[in-house]
C-alpha cells in the first residue's frame, strides 16, 4: 500500500503544480459607456459602429454602451449624463459635444468628428470645460488632418522647390503656425494670404495662382466655403494648378488629392483610446489628437487634364503611412 499512497501524492503535486503554471487571464472590466450621437447622419452612425467593432475586439473589457441620440429639429431636450452612471462618454458630432460642454458634468468624456476650430471655440467658451480640457478629463479626436500629413501628401506628388499657396480666414488663420512649422520640416515654402470677414476672396485666390506651384485648400467659413471653394478649384483648374483638397467629396469635386479619415477610422481610433483610459493606460485623456488612421483620395481624371502623372494609390498610402511611422519611432 505504501508504493501506492507515494505515487497518488505524487499525480496530485503534479497537478497542483501544472495548474499554477496555467496562464492567469486579467480580470475583464464591464465599463458603462455613453454614446452620445450630433443625430442620425450616416457619419455618426459610421463612427459609432466603427467604435463598437474595435471595442469587441478587446478580450479584457466588455463595455456595457448607453446609446443616445439628439433630436433632428434641433431641440436635443435634456440629457441626463448620470442616469447610467458612465464612467465615460463618447461624444460624436459638433452638436453631441457642445451639448456636453453646455451640460458641465464631470464626467471623463471624448469628443470625436469635430473640426478642431468648433472643438477649440467650444473649449474657449467655457471655463470649466477648459479646467478639464487641461487636467486630462476632457478630450478630442479631431476631424481635421495633420498639417504634416498633408503637405507630406504635396511633396509626395510633386516634385522639386514648390510654392504652395494657402488662402486663410478668420478662423482659419489659427492654424498658420501649425502649417508654417510643418512646412519648414517637409522642405516646402508657403506662400499665404489672408482673407477677413467682409472681403471678397476671389482676388486672394487669383494671386495665389499666380505666385505658386500648388494650392492646399484649408477649410473656413468665410475665406474657403462652399460656394468659394468651387471658384478656387474652377480658377486652379483653369491655370492647371494642382488643388490638395481636406475631403473625399473635395476630390470628387475637381481636387487633385487629399488625406481624409473616414468615421469608422476615427471610431476605431475612439475605442483605442476609450480602452487604454478604462485599463488605466494612461491614467488621463490626452488633450487633443489628429486622426491615427486615414485614407487617400486620388483624382485621376483632374491629374491628366494638368499634364500629371500619379504613383499607385495603394503605393503612395503605404509611403505616407511608413513615413509616419518612421517619425514616430525617432
Amino acid at each position: 500500500m505504501k508504493p501506492i499512497i507515494t505515487l497518488r501524492f505524487l499525480c496530485i503535486l503534479l497537478l497542483a503544480v501544472t495548474v499554477t503554471m496555467l496562464p492567469v487571464r486579467a480580470a475583464e472590466l464591464t465599463p458603462r459607456i455613453m454614446l452620445l450621437l450630433s443625430g442620425d447622419m450616416e457619419v455618426h452612425l459610421q463612427t459609432m459602429r466603427g467604435f463598437k467593432q474595435r471595442l469587441d475586439e478587446y478580450e479584457n473589457i466588455t463595455a456595457v454602451l448607453d446609446i443616445r441620440k439628439l433630436g433632428e429639429d434641433g431641440r436635443d431636450g435634456d440629457i441626463d449624463f448620470n442616469d447610467s452612471h458612465p464612467e465615460l462618454v463618447i461624444a460624436i458630432g459638433s452638436r453631441a459635444t457642445r451639448k456636453l460642454i453646455e451640460a458641465d458634468v464631470d464626467i471623463p468624456a471624448l469628443s470625436v468628428v469635430t473640426p478642431k476650430v468648433t472643438f477649440n471655440t467650444l473649449l474657449n467658451a467655457s471655463e470649466s470645460a477648459s479646467r478639464r480640457h487641461r487636467t486630462g478629463k476632457l478630450a478630442g479626436i479631431v476631424l481635421d488632418q495633420p498639417p504634416s500629413r498633408r503637405l507630406r501628401l504635396v511633396k509626395s506628388l510633386l516634385f522639386g522647390p514648390l510654392r504652395v499657396g494657402i488662402l486663410w480666414g478668420p478662423v482659419s488663420s489659427q492654424e498658420s503656425a501649425e502649417y508654417h512649422a510643418a512646412a519648414a520640416t517637409t522642405g516646402l515654402e508657403l506662400n499665404t494670404a489672408v482673407v477677413d470677414d467682409d472681403a471678397n476672396p476671389v482676388p486672394a485666390i487669383e494671386g495665389l495662382i499666380k505666385d505658386n506651384d500648388a494650392l492646399l485648400a484649408v477649410y473656413d467659413s468665410v475665406a474657403l466655403n462652399p460656394s468659394t471653394a468651387k471658384w478656387l478649384l474652377y480658377l486652379a483648374y483653369q491655370n492647371r494648378l494642382p488643388v490638395i483638397g481636406f475631403s473625399m467629396a473635395y476630390v470628387d469635386a475637381g481636387a487633385l488629392a487629399a488625406v481624409y479619415s473616414t468615421p469608422e477610422q476615427i471610431g476605431r481610433q475612439a475605442a483605442e483610446v476609450a480602452h487604454d483610459y478604462i485599463v488605466g493606460n494612461p491614467a488621463s485623456l490626452p488633450a487633443q489628437i489628429y486622426p491615427k488612421y486615414f485614407s487617400l483620395g486620388l483624382n485621376k481624371s483632374v491629374a491628366r487634364s494638368i499634364g500629371l502623372s500619379l504613383p499607385d494609390e495603394d503605393w503612395l498610402l503605404r509611403q505616407l503611412i511608413q513615413a509616419e511611422e518612421g517619425e514616430q519611432a525617432e
